[in-house]
C-alpha cells in the first residue's frame, strides 16, 4: 500500500509541474522492484537536444545470516539486517540529434541518506566436564549474547556519468543508460576521512511520454 501511495503522489506532482510543457517524460524502473526499490523519473526537454532529469528513490533491504555451530559443542551466529534509505539524482543529457529520442550523454550529481539496524544473536555451548557421567555432558551449557546496533546518519554524495538511449513510441517512453558513479560514503559508525569508491550503473525505465 506504501508503494502505491508512493508512485500516485509523485506522478501527480511532477504532472502538475508540467501540465503546460510540451516534451515531458515520467518513467519507472522495473528492475528496481525485484531489488526492493520504487522509483520514479521525470524528464523535461529545454533546448532541442538538451533535457533534464529529476529521479527520486525509496529502497530498504532485509537480510538474515547464520554462522558457525552449537554441536556438539562452539559458536552460532545469527545476524538480522535492515537497511532502508532514500535517494535523489539530478542529472543533464545531451542529445546527439533533435526529436527527444536517440543516443545521449548524460552527467549530474546524486545524493542518498540511509539508516540500517543491526541484531546479532551468539549462542556459545560448552560441554559440562565436571559432569561427564551426566547428560550435561553432551547436552552442554549455552550462553547467549544480544548485541543491537543502529545508524541513521549515513550520506551518499557524488557525481555519476554515462551513455544512454531513448526510444519514443507515441506515447511510450522506454529508456536504457549504462555509466560510472562515483561517491562518498559517510556516517557516525564510520570513524577517519569518508569512504570514496567507484561503481558501475545500468538503467532500464518504461514510462509515459507526452
Amino acid at each position: 500500500m506504501k508503494i502505491k501511495y508512493f508512485y500516485i503522489a509523485l506522478a501527480l506532482v511532477l504532472s502538475a509541474a508540467a501540465a503546460h510543457a510540451q516534451k515531458n517524460a515520467i518513467k519507472i524502473q522495473p528492475l528496481h522492484l525485484i531489488l526492493g526499490k520504487q522509483s520514479i523519473q521525470y524528464e523535461r526537454m529545454y533546448a532541442p537536444q538538451s533535457s533534464f532529469t529529476v529521479e527520486l528513490q525509496r529502497w530498504g533491504m532485509e537480510k538474515e545470516t547464520n554462522s558457525g555451530s552449537t554441536f556438539p559443542a562452539g559458536t552460532r551466529t545469527v545476524t538480522q539486517m535492515n537497511i532502508k534509505g532514500h535517494s535523489i539524482e539530478i542529472m543533464n543529457r545531451s542529445y546527439f540529434e533533435k526529436g527527444f529520442q536517440g543516443l545521449y550523454f548524460e552527467a549530474g550529481p546524486h545524493f542518498s541518506r540511509y539508516s540500517f539496524y543491526k541484531h546479532e544473536t551468539i549462542s556459545t555451548k560448552e560441554p559440562n566436564l565436571g559432569e561427564w557421567w551426566h547428560f550435561n555432558f553432551i547436552l552442554g551449557e549455552t550462553r547467549v549474547e544480544v548485541v543491537e546496533s543502529k545508524d541513521t546518519n549515513n550520506q551518499i554524495f557524488g557525481m555519476k556519468g554515462g551513455l544512454g538511449y531513448h526510444l519514443r513510441y507515441d506515447y511510450v517512453s522506454l529508456d536504457f543508460a549504462a555509466g560510472s558513479r562515483m561517491q562518498s560514503v559517510g556516517g557516525k559508525q564510520l570513524s577517519g576521512d569518508p569512504i570514496k569508491s567507484v561503481s558501475l550503473y545500468l538503467r532500464a525505465g518504461i514510462g509515459l511520454a507526452f
